[in-house]
């Protein structure tokens, strides 16, 4: 919840010092930086994030150092085989699984996927399910869209990747649930207030599979100020 608020990792504690200094001789630049560890209970890994003269208006550590930190992490930890250890909070807004429906008649699909908050998007006529995005038991983001597919020899439905960046949290949901698409939250905790969206792990315009997973990455510029 403090200046280093950038570097959170959803199922990791994260610790670190954000840093802003005065460049002595070129004046009106800066070097940001974001020095962390984690997990913060039993370190495994040290990341240092330094920016040489970053540009725009948000130029502390806080605000463009700790979001890189926090990428870092967020790639590094499970590499390193940590499991994640969600918070309640976490677990109620960030994750579920998808249930399989494989072989299930698409009423009854559809009528179990809804009661655990899904969107769903039925493809075709036929009356049972021969294929789903995302797969059964995948990990995905509550209260995202599950296509089923009903055909034989069905044609995977594809959507096209809206652009997401610049947006608030619910708005980039909002987006993506519109498009067919699951929208995975990375970076600022969703308890933070101002995240906005600066990155997308897929390009606006790409076609991609209904149903798949897209990671967004957030950060907020309020209350990061070293």
């Amino acid at each position: 919840s403090g200046t280093g608020k950038n570097a959170y990792v959803p199922g990791y504690h994260v610790a670190g010092k954000t840093g802003t200094s005065d460049k002595l001789n070129n004046k009106g630049q800066y070097v940001a930086s974001f020095v962390g560890f984690a997990p913060a209970d039993d370190p495994k890994i040290a990341v240092l994030a330094v920016l040489d003269e970053p540009q725009g208006e948000a130029h502390g550590g806080g605000a463009v150092a700790a979001p890189v930190a926090g990428e870092v992490f967020e790639q590094i930890l499970p590499y390193l085989g940590i499991e994640p250890a969600y918070t309640d909070d976490e677990l109620k807004h960030l994750i579920c699984q998808t249930p399989a429906v494989l072989n299930k008649g698409v009423q009854e699909a559809k009528a179990e996927l809804m009661s655990e908050g899904f969107t769903v998007k039925v493809v075709g006529n036929g009356q049972t399910v021969v294929g789903q995005c995302p797969e059964g038991g995948s990990i995905v983001p509550r209260n995202g869209v599950v296509a089923l597919y009903t055909e034989a020899n069905y044609t995977v439905q594809n959507a096209k990747m809206p652009k997401l960046t610049g947006l608030s949290v619910t708005e980039a949901n909002r987006a993506g649930l519109n498009a067919a698409l699951n929208v995975k939250i990375s970076g600022s905790s969703l308890s933070g207030s101002g995240a906005v969206a600066y990155r997308q792990s897929v390009n606006e315009g790409d076609e991609i599979p209904i149903g798949t997973v897209v990671t967004v990455y957030f950060k907020s510029n309020i209350d990061v100020s070293d």
